[in-house]
């Protein structure tokens, strides 16, 4: 092979073993190739599938979701502006409850749960 004469008689019966010889391992290697692609491709969807249903799982099992209602409502009014009554003074800029980028909004749409008692708070919607 380092050379560019044509091999000698006694070695051509050689190279072309190798050659059908080799296509018929590249084939089989093609073929398991293929196969094992195939069973990748199972295993990656049923991890999805797997991973999908511990992420579900997760989020049903987040503390969040067992977390009192009266502990909640102090965590949402602890949202709301502070008045300083002291100098009559807000201690923020104008504050609009309405606004939807405000957080009674936001509050009001992270579940069903958290909208009910949203809305039931009228002090969070008064500012």
């Amino acid at each position: 092979l380092s050379v560019n004469t044509p091999p000698p008689d006694v070695e051509v019966a050689g190279l072309r073993q190798i050659v059908e010889e080799s296509s018929a391992y590249i084939d089989s290697l093609q073929s398991q190739i293929r196969k094992a692609q195939e069973t990748l491709s199972t295993l990656t969807g049923l991890q999805e599938t797997a991973s999908r249903k511990m992420a579900d799982a997760k989020r049903v099992l987040h503390p969040m979701r067992s977390l009192p209602q009266d502990i909640l409502i102090e965590i949402f009014l602890c949202c709301t502006p502070i008045v300083n009554h002291h100098e009559d003074e807000w201690w923020h800029d104008e504050f609009d409850s309405l606004c939807p980028p405000n957080h009674p909004w936001n509050i009001s749409h992270v579940s069903h749960r958290w909208r009910e008692i949203a809305l039931s708070l009228p002090r969070l919607w008064s500012v």
